[in-house]
């Protein structure tokens, strides 16, 4: 027997399915708990897969150090 279930996250759909024994025994509350258990582990997957965005503060300091050293690399005397 295969149930198929989708769920809406934050990074789009979730869909998968379990597969069981047709004479499965779990309840509808046991399934419910391994739904959600797929779910929250595709989750935790790509949240630990994703980089950190930099803060603005970040992005603003490294403009600036970059800036810096372009300038003194283009004032530099050539010999």
């Amino acid at each position: 027997m295969q149930i198929r279930f989708s769920y809406e996250t934050k990074y789009g759909m979730f869909s998968d399915a379990l597969n069981l024994p047709d004479e499965h025994q779990f309840t509808e509350e046991e399934l419910t708990v391994m739904k959600e258990q797929r779910r929250d582990n595709w989750v935790a997957y790509i949240d630990s897969t994703q980089v950190p965005a930099q803060t603005e503060e970040e992005i603003i300091q490294e403009t600036s150090q970059l800036i810096a050293e372009e300038t003194l690399q283009s004032t530099e005397p050539t010999t």
